[in-house]
Order: C-alpha cells, then sequence, then structure tokens
C-alpha cells in the first residue's frame, strides 16, 4: 500500500525584522514587539488561574535587574479593581500599589479600596481646585472652618473671630473727666454733637459704644398719678448716615425706672443703668458722617410740674479699622 506523505507549511503573521518582532505587522521598526491589529482588542493578558481572592493578572516592567513598575488587575469573585504599582526592587513583591480604581470608577491614591470618587490618604496639594463640593472628614465638625497654616497645610478649627487693628479712634469720651451732656428733650431724638465722627478711611470697622445714663424725676408736693413728670426711658443710638435716630448701627439703653409699687402710685424711683458695652461689626465708606442720638421717654401728668432739669449721659464711640 502506498502512503502519501504531503508537506504541510504552517504560516503564522508573525514577521521578525532585524530581530524586532512584530504580531500583524511586517515590517516592525517600533520596539522589540510591536503588536498590530485593525480592531480595538488588540492583546489580551490573561491569568489562567480560578477566580478566588486577590488574583492579580500583571504586566510588569523590568530595568536592568530591578523591577521598576506594573499595571494590574486585582480580583477576589467576579469583583475587579486596577492597580498602577511602584516602588523598585529585585522582586515584583517589593511593588506597592499607588493608585488603585475600583470597579464602580472610584480612585484612590495610597488607598486599596476607594469609598468616593477620589479618595486620597494624605496630603493634596493643587495649584487650583474648582469643586462643587469638598469633604474632609479628619477633625471635620458643625460649624468647623478649615484652617491653614504658614506651609499651607489646612485642617478644621474650632470658629474664632480674628481680626487686627488698622487703626482706631474715640470720638467722645466716658470716664468722671468726660463732658456731661444734658438735655431738656424728651419723646424726641436728639443728637449728641459731641459724638459727632467723619470716617477717615472706607474699611470694616468695629463700632463699640460706652454710655451711661440718669433721667429725673420731678412732681408737685401733692404726688398723685397726675402730678408727676418722670423719665422712665432712656437709650442712646449710633446711626448710619442719613439716619436721625430711626436707623441705628448701635442701640443702647442707658437707664430705665422701676416703680417700687406694683400698683405706680409710691414715690420712690430706682434708676437701673446699663454702663455695658454695646458693639457692631459694619462697612463704612471715607465721608459718611456718623451721629448719635438720644431718646428719653417721658411720662407728663396733666398737673405736672415745669420742667426743671435735664435727663444726662456720658459716652464714647470707638471706630476700629479691621482688616
Amino acid at each position: 500500500m502506498k502512503k502519501l506523505f504531503t508537506p504541510i507549511v504552517l504560516f503564522f503573521c508573525v514577521n521578525v525584522l532585524a530581530q524586532n518582532v512584530g504580531i500583524g505587522e511586517t515590517a516592525p521598526t517600533a520596539m522589540k514587539l510591536q503588536v498590530k491589529a485593525f480592531d480595538s482588542a488588540v492583546a489580551l493578558i490573561q491569568n489562567g488561574t480560578t477566580l478566588g481572592n486577590n488574583v492579580k493578572t500583571g504586566l510588569f516592567f523590568k530595568t536592568g535587574f530591578n523591577y521598576s513598575g506594573s499595571i494590574a488587575t486585582i480580583g477576589s469573585g467576579a469583583t475587579f479593581r486596577m492597580g498602577l504599582f511602584t516602588y523598585g526592587g529585585s522582586s515584583p513583591t517589593s511593588l506597592i500599589e499607588r493608585i488603585s480604581i475600583s470597579d464602580g470608577g472610584n480612585v484612590g491614591i495610597g488607598k486599596t479600596f476607594p469609598l468616593e470618587k477620589l479618595d486620597v490618604n494624605g496630603d493634596l496639594r493643587a495649584d487650583t481646585i474648582l469643586p462643587v463640593a469638598i469633604r474632609m472628614t479628619p477633625n471635620a465638625g458643625d460649624g468647623k472652618v478649615l484652617t491653614s497654616d504658614a506651609s499651607g497645610n489646612a485642617t478644621w478649627q474650632e470658629k474664632k473671630i480674628n481680626f487686627s487693628v488698622k487703626g482706631d479712634y474715640t470720638c467722645g469720651t466716658c470716664n468722671g473727666s468726660a463732658p456731661y451732656f444734658s438735655s431738656m428733650v424728651r419723646n424726641a431724638y436728639v443728637e449728641l454733637p459731641h459724638l459727632r465722627d467723619t470716617i477717615k478711611k472706607s474699611g470694616s470697622y468695629l463700632v463699640i459704644l460706652t454710655a451711661t445714663g440718669q433721667g429725673v424725676d420731678e412732681y408737685n408736693a401733692l404726688y398723685d398719678a397726675t402730678d408727676n413728670r418722670s423719665d422712665y426711658e432712656g437709650y442712646l443710638r449710633v446711626c448710619p448716615p442719613g439716619s436721625a435716630g430711626n436707623l441705628a448701627l448701635i442701640h443702647k439703653d442707658i437707664f430705665y425706672t422701676k416703680y417700687s409699687n406694683p400698683s405706680n402710685t409710691t414715690v420712690t424711683f430706682e434708676y437701673h443703668t446699663d454702663d455695658g458695652e454695646k458693639s457692631a461689626i459694619v462697612f463704612l465708606n471715607a465721608g459718611d458722617i456718623i451721629k448719635t442720638f438720644g431718646y428719653v421717654t417721658q411720662f407728663i401728668g396733666p398737673n405736672a410740674p415745669v420742667q426743671v432739669s435735664g435727663w444726662g449721659a456720658r459716652a464714647q464711640v470707638k471706630f476700629i479699622l479691621l482688616n
């Protein structure tokens, strides 16, 4: 019986040119290995190991005798992440996963299992950040503010009101030697002229009003509900430009009267003076004229005597220019 031998020649699409290897490329010149395909699926790297915990499929880079980096997928079951590894060494096990991308699209820098779209373990530095929202959890708390140190390191801190004084000046004084302002005007605003001031420089000011005051009680020899003239409330107002008392930057009571008898028929009155400070932070323009007005409310009975004494106040307004 005769047997027919047919030589079979196998042709692979592998071309070797000057020791460069081309797959799908007849003239490989770009690299030692050049893979070409008219498709997005150019090459496949597959680990045939059965799925399990932390199964890695990687592409490694080596320079000289040291491994210099790697790109790999790491999977547990059907869930995978992609990692970028650096930190060269003589063994691939010396490589450390630096950047991780989860199946859900979260990116971790120094975080193997990122919980946010960008999850960073360590300091973050950028020339420009334009976030819609930013969350920094270490030391976070309700009402805290993000504070930078001299090196630009930011941390959450309790909110504080910090300012530096650029300059200050005072109109009027509030001590024993201060001029004592007195007025006979009641039930209407009256300006304290020594507290009028023109702002010298535009900026944010801490305005402080300190004042004490005293009203009077006058009555005829026969005292009853119709026989007296009593100042029962007084206050000062530091006002913005154009206001004559109706609008105020600062409102401060300077005295009020308390009857010693609930029926309001006892002659004795007790004057309680509020001698603390009131303040406000406001923006003022150069040239603004700031005035201070006083107002005293008086009860006048139909048989009240002619007014003899005026109400009085000692006050100062201090302007502190802030940053």
